[in-house]
């Protein structure tokens, strides 16, 4: 989906949810105007029966409801044919001659994933190497292409998409992890994948879909911190997606106090009873994380919160700007290896940056995990009442990670 398609999609949605709101009002007026109807037909009938001493009472009850539905669309991209067939005396006509390598080695190997299939452009090209506008691919022998994993030809390591092209650059490969390919499509083993938390406070609200459909095209995840009371139990069908696309919802606090300038009592109050209503609206998900709204923290937080407490090393100031590009900005000059963003998923901006941060920090080989997933994998252990600004592995308690990406001993 392209970043014009989710704008459009966001803008449809609202549309939709605007005319569900007139609908709703115009069941309501319309209700109200047959009760008035009834009301006085009954009155003025009981009226001329029994005599003007007669009353009677009449009670009518309405209710409304209204859910989101989520629609996808998935956008399939043919490329364009560059190559011609290979006649038997291996001579082409009219177009540029594709590299062959027809000794290339096509044995299998151990940690080969990738399958043959065929695409529209397979019949081009000749056996081994053609290079197409839309990158390298591979016709095997059989006639066939390699495509959706990993393949050895000639002693390196190749990973083909489900278009049938070789990755090159940054990729997510068929384990979920970041791999590099270099120009040729050969795999760079001495590049590591970076592992990043992108974290959304404050919501959900309406801007919650267009961040949930862009971190899906990229196979990202992300933490929201959601506050109860007005978001949780107003955006819900929000929550319930982010929740079954494997988000991580974590707390915000049920009604966004400033617990710094809170006593004990509201302190656990204010948590309780954003879990539950959390636990309530999913089913029975119980946050195992609190960022304080402000990140405001003190001694009686870190002795009431029974939660890890996340803060952040990389601060986007959202919402304060309201600029998405600013917003990305900051963020591709500041973050690093093991960082903790902050943001926003009540403002627009924010939610139109996100479609451009995510495919940018892709490119510059970030995974985008939960914040549980950034410290289990290097190392954190999460402890409740403990404040934690970032997740670097050269900073890791296990030293074996530590060594590994140049902290010290």
């Amino acid at each position: 989906m392209t970043r014009e398609e989710l704008f459009a999609k966001r803008e449809q949605k609202l549309k939709e949810q605007k005319r569900r709101r007139l609908i709703m009002i115009g069941g309501v007026i319309a209700a109200l105007l047959l009760v008035f109807l009834i009301v006085k037909i009954a009155t003025g009938r009981v009226s001329k029966k029994n005599g003007p001493d007669s009353s009677v009472q009449t009670t009518n009850e309405v209710g409304a409801s209204a859910g989101t539905t989520v629609s996808r669309t998935t956008e399939s991209q043919t490329p364009a044919p560059t190559q011609a067939a290979t006649d038997p005396a291996g001579q082409t006509a009219d177009v540029t001659a594709a590299p062959a390598a027809q000794t290339v080695d096509e044995t299998a190997s151990a940690d080969d994933t990738a399958v043959q299939g065929m695409t529209e452009y397979t019949e081009q090209g000749a056996a081994g190497w053609n290079d197409g506008e839309a990158g390298r691919w591979y016709k095997t022998a059989s006639g066939q292409q390699y495509m959706n994993g990993w393949k050895m030809l000639g002693g390196s390591r190749y990973f083909f998409k489900a278009d049938g092209y070789a990755a090159v650059g940054w990729e997510m490969a068929d384990d979920g992890n970041m791999y590099y390919f270099n120009e040729d499509g050969t795999w760079d083993s001495t590049k590591k994948q970076k592992l990043v938390a992108l974290t959304y406070d404050d919501g959900p609200s309406w801007n919650t879909d267009l961040i949930l459909d862009t971190l899906a095209q990229y196979n990202a995840k992300a933490t929201f911190f959601v506050v109860g009371v007005n978001q949780a139990d107003f955006y819900t069908s929000e929550l319930l997606r982010e929740y079954n696309e494997g988000m991580e919802i974590a707390n915000h606090t049920y009604e966004h106090v400033v617990l710094s300038h809170s006593d004990a009592d509201t302190i656990v109050h204010q948590v309780s009873a954003n879990d539950e209503l959390i636990m309530s609206l999913t089913g029975g998900y119980q946050p195992t994380l609190l960022r304080a709204p402000g990140g405001g923290t003190n001694d009686v937080v870190h002795q009431y919160v029974n939660k890890p407490l996340i803060q952040w090393d990389v601060d986007t100031l959202d919402w304060q700007t309201r600029d998405a590009a600013n917003t990305l900005a900051v963020i591709t000059e500041n973050v690093r290896d093991g960082s903790v963003i902050l943001m926003h998923d009540l403002y627009q901006a924010t939610a139109e940056a996100t479609v451009d941060v995510v495919p940018t920090l892709y490119s510059m080989g970030y995974k985008m995990v939960t914040v549980s997933e950034l410290a289990e994998a290097y190392g954190y252990t999460l402890e409740n009442g403990v404040e934690y600004y970032s997740f670097y592995p050269e900073e890791s308690p296990d030293p074996a990670i530590r060594a590994a990406y140049g902290g010290e001993g």
